[in-house]
């Protein structure tokens, strides 16, 4: 894919709040900013949050990883989206 068809877009944290597309979900974690249109996916969700998920915990999202690879891995998720 060419680098000229892609344009980043950096929001605030402020910002994604007030967006439309989190403003129109109907479920949503405020801890890390996402939103799911069912009940069930929000409560799937609220477990990566939970202390018994695992002892690490990012620093972007406060979503928990069982060790720091798995914590490495998911904060590169972060920069690549």
């Amino acid at each position: 894919m060419s680098e000229d068809l892609l344009e980043m877009v950096i929001l605030t944290w402020d910002e994604w709040l007030a967006s439309d597309k989190f403003s129109q979900l109907l479920y949503k974690c405020y801890d890390c900013v996402l939103g799911f249109n069912h009940r069930f996916k929000l409560e799937e969700h609220r477990k990566k949050h939970d202390e018994s998920w695992g002892p690490c915990v990012c620093d972007v999202c406060l979503v928990r990883c069982k060790n720091s690879s798995a914590l490495s891995a998911h904060r590169a998720a972060h920069r690549s989206r």
